[in-house]
């Protein structure tokens, strides 16, 4: 997977019927708005557009007061309203995300520039995925120039489009989730504290593509799509996300163009030689088209669970109770698995269903 990659700065989009992402915005120094949405088949969770603007190459602020409105190919209208500051979500009363349908957003900022991105249409196509997962020990070399074996957990993905000859573009999004138990101090009431569950966006930020032009075959196999240490997220269930956005010729260039700016920037604040071209042009105000784009994507999500009885290396155990050892000798995550980043104790409502 690739390293050093750029930053997620776009606040969380939800491009799946559960689970969130973040997509990828590039660094810049002029100043211009980014605007960022999605449509989705989703009948339950909003939709939602996010609106910053970047000042003189400094982290990009969010926009507030905003009028943002999506148009279907039937002329329907249906107005976002402002969540938080710079994100704007959908109560899908009129508008509603359908396969095979166009979709548009129009934005006016409240100084009055306007924009409109092109009409986007909704792929119909699902393709079908599965994952597998083994144990694997893999060696490399360590920064003294010494081997080190070291055991991994990898997970292999497989994507079915059922023999159809039809085109279509995938886009995949990785996440883990797993369980993380603070260390069980002894008590009186033999009460163990609740774990935190942590949810981590895997591969860096790295856009996971795919298009079967050119491919001839039922079924593609992207191996090592998760490569893992095996390390104390898999003492208890460890649960492997990939969420597949079937996307349009137009977006999937786009993304396409965000991928090769990821992989020519130096590192998180490095400049990247150029810009990605979204779908807004200006309407009224401003003749700059703003950044970004503003999608319709087919969504499905594929899980695996890999459980600690299953795996045959010993697992380590940072946490476990050692008599004797100070508390204040543990990690502090030992002691507070909150601090952990993206952790929480309110167990995922899919976390059961594996």
């Amino acid at each position: 997977m690739k390293k050093h990659l750029m930053k997620l700065l776009l606040c969380a989009a939800l491009f799946s019927c559960e689970e969130r992402f973040n997509p990828i915005l590039e660094r810049l120094e002029e100043e211009n708005y980014i605007i960022n949405g999605y449509i989705n088949q989703s009948l339950t969770d909003p939709y939602i557009v996010t609106i910053q603007q970047t000042k003189s190459g400094g982290v990009p602020t969010p926009i507030f007061g905003a009028l943002v409105e999506v148009v279907d190919e039937d002329g329907n209208r249906e107005q976002f309203f402002e969540q938080d500051i710079g994100t704007y979500v959908s109560k899908m009363d009129i508008v509603k995300g359908r396969p095979g349908t166009s979709y548009y957003l129009e934005v006016k900022m409240n100084n009055g520039d306007m924009f409109r991105s092109k009409s986007d249409r909704m792929p119909e196509l699902k393709v079908e995925n599965n994952m597998t997962w083994r144990q694997e020990r893999i060696t490399y070399t360590s920064d003294l120039g010494t081997d080190v074996t070291v055991p991994h957990i990898v997970v292999d993905l497989q994507a079915n489009n059922q023999g159809t000859e039809e085109s279509y573009n995938i886009w995949w999004v990785l996440e883990e989730t797993f369980q993380f138990n603070e260390v069980d101090f002894p008590d009186p009431f033999g009460s163990v504290p609740p774990p935190c569950y942590i949810t981590q966006t895997y591969g860096s930020g790295a856009i996971n593509l795919f298009t079967n032009t050119g491919f001839t075959g039922s079924t593609y196999n992207v191996r090592d799509i998760f490569v893992r240490e095996l390390d104390e997220s898999f003492l208890a269930k460890h649960i492997f996300s990939t969420y597949q956005h079937s996307v349009s010729n137009d977006y999937y260039e786009y993304l396409k163009s965000l991928e090769a700016l990821v992989e020519n920037s130096g590192g998180l604040f490095d400049t990247p030689p150029g810009k990605a071209v979204g779908n807004f042009e200006p309407i009224e105000g401003t003749d700059i088209a703003p950044l970004g784009f503003f999608s319709a994507v087919l969504t499905d999500t594929t899980r695996i669970a890999v459980y600690p009885s299953e795996i045959s290396f010993k697992i380590p155990n940072l946490c476990e109770f050692i008599a004797g050892k100070p508390p204040t000798e543990y990690d502090s995550q030992c002691r507070n698995c909150e601090v952990i980043p993206r952790s929480t104790k309110v167990q995922p409502k899919f976390w059961t269903s594996l």
